[in-house]
């Protein structure tokens, strides 16, 4: 509204008339029922907002716990794959060892044979 407006709700003593009173006090309720939903909206977002960072610290707790879970299970499993590196390499070893005395044995018993072979030749041609 303009003031020429305003000024012509005024009776000649400066004081308001009651229409000005009225316009005032209607425009102070408009006001006043536009900042109460202004008010009641911020709240609801702001509820809003606190509910989804609730649930956002919740999933971070879960998906840490999670983490660790996969962490411990990470480390079992490379110590669990370190033990049978260990006991593989040993028995392969083991088996290295193995194989040379079996060589070794294979060796001396061919010698052997072979002694055997030329006495029984000599014993045979002397007879």
């Amino acid at each position: 509204r303009s003031s020429a407006f305003d000024a012509a709700l005024q009776v000649e003593d400066g004081t308001p008339s009651l229409a000005t009173l009225e316009a005032q006090l209607n425009d102070a309720l408009e006001v006043q029922g536009s900042l109460r939903f202004s008010l009641l909206r911020s709240e609801a977002e702001a509820q809003k907002a606190q509910l989804a960072r609730g649930a956002a610290e919740s999933k971070t707790l879960e998906l840490r716990g999670s983490l660790e879970e996969a962490k411990a299970s990470y480390v079992q499993a490379i110590d669990a794959l370190d033990r049978k590196l260990e006991g593989l390499s040993r028995e392969g070893r083991e088996a290295q060892s193995t194989a040379k005395r079996l060589e070794k044995a294979v060796e001396s018993t061919t010698f052997r044979t072979r002694m055997r072979d030329l006495e029984l030749q000599r014993w045979k041609t002397e007879n």
